[in-house]
């Protein structure tokens, strides 16, 4: 197993906080305690203040669009279930477009 302690570029790092910090509001969220609901409230203003960087929208919009393009050529590979690939470019799409 080989485990990268740190990311090769910014947006990778950006990524990933944002990923652990939806895990950690997901945890709070779930919890009895008012105090662990003010955790989860603080997360997410800690998640807004990271997504709220301008540059962070394009750099998804083209890791979509690189993923679509990666994705359409395997469109020829006679070994791909063709109506599979197809959710999952039409799904890329329409994340996108959101």
């Amino acid at each position: 197993m080989i485990v990268y302690e740190y990311p090769f570029n910014e947006r990778i790092r950006t990524l990933l906080r944002l990923e652990d910090l939806y895990e950690k509001f997901s945890f709070f969220l779930h919890q009895s305690d008012p105090l662990q609901h003010h955790v989860a409230i603080a997360t997410i203003f800690e998640m807004l203040e990271v997504a709220g960087r301008a540059d962070l929208k394009s750099d998804l919009l083209q890791e979509l669009d690189r993923q679509k393009n990666t994705l359409l050529g395997f469109k020829s590979n006679p070994n791909v279930q063709a109506d599979m690939l197809g959710q999952v470019i039409t799904e890329v799409e329409s994340a996108s477009s959101k």
